[in-house]
């Protein structure tokens, strides 16, 4: 598993104070009791959040190390390009099973019950959710979200930015000629993908199929 983590004695700042970072309040909690300074960063929102402060994205120090919390990926990777000079930290949840034959971007985060097998290579910002399988040889881009309990077999191909919803199935392509989804493609929430997705499209369905708009 390839990882670059900064010093943990910087402060993590985790940019998002919505749903996804909520699902990660016990794992910042461990990170907290373990001597870390976090912060969270969301320019709607003020205060505090499960007993994190709020800030915004103009009290970001030069020495902070970011993780991006966002759970869509287009704006997961607006805020990146906002910051080329910030440290970009993973978040891999304890419970979490990545295995150390598998390549890892910089930025990613895993949630619990995660399962990365050997030969899969994942790229930058990406977010694996709570019990996500991701199969041998997969390849995932920048930007890419795996949701809850969604399964991608391997030698699966994921365009930046695709979407795998909830409980999604994807069949196992073969070696030297993956199953395909595109860049910005949407797999709806338990879909049974059978096929390659196009760039851009919305599928769902038990075997997926494209959405009427389309």
């Amino acid at each position: 598993m390839t990882l670059t983590v900064p010093a943990s004695s910087a402060r993590l700042a985790v940019f998002g104070a919505g749903g996804f970072t909520v699902q990660l309040i016990d794992l910042l909690d461990r990170l907290a009791c373990a001597g870390r300074a976090i912060v969270l960063v969301d320019d709607r929102v003020r205060g505090e959040r499960f007993g994190y402060s709020v800030i915004g994205a103009d009290g970001l120090l030069p020495g902070d190390a970011v993780a991006i919390a966002v759970a869509n990926g287009a704006i997961r990777q607006r805020i990146a390009e906002r910051l080329p000079r910030q440290a970009f930290e993973p978040l891999i949840d304890a419970r979490a099973d990545l295995s150390a034959h598998a390549a890892i971007g910089e930025g990613v985060i895993a949630a619990g019950g995660a399962r990365v097998e050997p030969g899969v290579r994942i790229g930058h910002h990406c977010h694996l959710n709570v019990a996500a399988l991701i199969a041998h040889e997969t390849v995932l881009g920048d930007f890419v979200t795996i949701a809850p309990h969604a399964c991608v077999n391997g030698n699966v191909a994921i365009g930046n930015r695709a979407y795998i919803g909830a409980g999604a199935v994807i069949r196992q392509g073969r070696p030297g000629a993956p199953l395909v989804i595109g860049a910005d493609a949407v797999v709806g929430m338990g879909a049974v993908v059978t096929r390659d997705v196009p760039p851009g499209s919305t599928i769902y369905g038990n075997p997926a199929r494209a959405s009427r708009r389309d």
